[in-house]
């Protein structure tokens, strides 16, 4: 099991492929993701490996027309669905599909590096536990996918309850609505909309003189007057 593709769970994460990176809102991202996956179950057979390269080629040039937040993170074309419901995301010529240990050599990045790569989210130890937070909110895979790489917000909060002396173990438990209510908040609010752009390639830049309570309000726009914010100061002050 694992954040990426859960065990026996419908969401996943494809935000490492580069796909919400796009200057797009949720119900694109649908639509790309479905165009791909027809265009690959139609066009692309595992026999004929050139027609995956083909695939690459013309997603490619259909898809250079759309704007990134950021120009240097690629676009891999070979997220798409893999389910029937068109809800699970996944990578279309990864081995356990292809019987293929190389197939994606097709891709940009590689093998090797599709293959080795682990986000921040995905190496934390407390990952099992976030897994059954995520999975308690209901969340749609691009909703998922925003949270599951979001390993700066994921910080901030960790971070804080350890520096009110709260293990982690007792924020899992004892303060899971909490949890919950931050998370939502962060998919929810407007204002936070530059933050469902999650590739896992984002860097921490904030300054190590603020408080960690100070972090995520920030990170998150906490109203200090809200009742959010207000369950933090208790905890802080406590």
């Amino acid at each position: 099991m694992s954040l990426c593709q859960p065990q026996n769970k419908q969401n996943s994460c494809g935000a490492c492929c580069g796909i919400f990176n796009l200057k797009l809102n949720s119900l694109s991202f649908q639509k790309i993701l479905k165009e791909r996956t027809k265009d690959f179950s139609s066009n692309v057979s595992f026999d004929e490996p050139w027609k995956i390269a083909e695939y690459r080629q013309r997603r490619e040039k259909i898809e250079a027309e759309y704007k990134k937040v950021d120009e240097m993170i690629y676009n891999c074309p070979y997220l798409g669905f893999i389910d029937k419901e068109y809800k699970k995301i996944g990578c279309m010529i990864h081995p356990e599909r292809t019987k293929d240990p190389k197939s994606q050599n097709f891709s940009f990045y590689g093998s090797s590096i599709c293959q080795g790569y682990t986000c921040t989210n995905f190496d934390r130890q407390t990952a099992g536990s976030w897994q059954k937070i995520f999975d308690s909110m209901e969340l749609n895979y691009f909703e998922y996918s925003n949270l599951a790489a979001d390993h700066i917000t994921i910080n901030c909060i960790e971070k804080f309850f350890l520096e009110t002396h709260i293990s982690l173990d007792r924020m899992f438990s004892e303060y899971k609505n909490l949890l919950i209510d931050l998370l939502f908040l962060k998919l929810r609010n407007k204002r936070l909309k530059p933050l469902l752009h999650q590739t896992s390639f984002e860097i921490d830049t904030n300054l190590p003189e603020k408080t960690n309570l100070e972090k995520l309000a920030e990170r998150l726009k906490l109203k200090k007057n809200g009742e959010i914010y207000q369950k933090l100061l208790d905890i802080y002050h406590d």
